[in-house]
């Protein structure tokens, strides 16, 4: 019996978030099929609404990042009067002058890393509709993203704290669009256990 189920599901609620998914449970127990199926179409539309605003967010923030390092290199080619380097465009006072040993290295290694980045955040724009091929494609270009980033880093270590920041920020966000879209596909698990308890009640 349905009924049974959930009070014998009842007395194994042991922390708030199991008590927070077995309330979830009873609520669609409690509601019509009708009204489950469109109680829980609402929260994967909702879901799936918002996943597509963070991706696109997200893809923005490696576009604004990469212009720094597109600035870098330009100024590279077209050094100042007074210095031989481009100046770290990070406002300080002074100015801070580069001395990173491979400047071309790590300008456009930051740049690939911000690319990889952007194009790796936009194949989760539709978790929905992910397949094995392609989380084993995106998983690939992280990897890679990881990699591009920390050779700009590794290249920085001997520099001032400041530059080191700069090189660092294409890795962290690398590091910053890993842990969104964990958090991002914990929230689309649980929409789609959400669905499959509601499947149980009915076979219950």
């Amino acid at each position: 019996m349905a009924t049974e189920s959930v009070f014998k599901r009842k007395t194994t609620v042991s922390n708030p978030e199991d008590e927070a998914e077995y309330l979830d449970e009873q609520v669609l127990f409690l509601c019509p099929f009708s009204e489950q199926d469109k109680i829980i179409n609402q929260l994967r539309e909702k879901n799936e609404k918002s996943n597509k605003s963070i991706t696109r967010g997200l893809a923005g923030l490696s576009a604004l990042v990469s212009i720094l390092y597109v600035l870098y290199i330009w100024e590279y080619f077209q050094p100042s009067q007074l210095l031989s380097m481009p100046v770290v465009p990070i406002p300080t006072n002074p100015p801070t002058e580069s001395t990173t040993s491979f400047p071309l290295i790590s300008g456009f290694s930051s740049i690939t890393t911000l690319g990889l980045s952007f194009y790796y955040i936009l194949t989760f724009k539709d978790l929905s509709a992910m397949t094995p091929s392609t989380e084993t494609a995106s998983s690939n270009i992280l990897r890679a993203s990881l990699g591009t980033g920390l050779v700009t880093v590794l290249l920085a270590l001997r520099t001032s704290w400041v530059e080191l920041l700069f090189w660092a920020m294409p890795l962290m966000v690398v590091m910053l669009y890993a842990g969104a879209l964990k958090m991002m596909r914990e929230v689309d698990n649980s929409v789609r256990e959400l669905e499959k308890s509601k499947y149980n009640f009915k076979g219950a």
